[in-house]
């Protein structure tokens, strides 16, 4: 794993903390509300366009993060504020790799399909953030 270390500020139930990270397996454990999640959705929001945290994680006064990485010449890191640009995390995505995913609506446990919905005028967020994705990921990658 190139990620060596991850620190931010401001985010969820964290003030401020910093994760070093194993090389080969890094498991997050804890009780309930602990903040396991949102250790996962801040590396998300690094490592994974479009991501699309949840604003309401972020605290009033800026939320920032660090990311330490492994590269060809030693360990670099990277730092900025949450949300972040993809644009900007590209020089990150170059050395650590990305990641693409396509959205999906959760709708709980008890959720069953009833078939597609698009084209039948019940267009949704996600039916857009798809759309944008296809539409800017190919510039981005262009860009790398």
């Amino acid at each position: 794993m190139p990620i060596t270390g991850l620190s931010f500020s401001n985010v969820g139930p964290f003030d401020d903390i910093a994760f070093e990270f194993d090389q080969q397996v890094n498991v997050f454990t804890g009780p309930n509300n602990s903040g396991k999640s949102t250790v996962l959705w801040v590396l998300g929001e690094l490592l994974v366009y479009p991501f699309g945290m949840p604003i309401k994680l972020l605290r009033s006064g800026g939320s920032a993060w660090k990311l330490s990485y492994l590269s060809d010449s030693g360990v670099d890191s990277s730092e900025g504020n949450l949300p972040t640009e993809p644009q900007k995390m590209l020089p990150v995505y170059e050395v650590v790799g990305h990641t693409c995913f396509v959205p999906a609506q959760r709708h709980g446990t008890n959720f069953r399909s009833s078939g597609p919905t698009v084209g039948q005028g019940t267009e949704s967020s996600v039916d857009r953030e798809i759309e944008v994705m296809v539409r800017e990921w190919p510039a981005l990658l262009r860009l790398m």
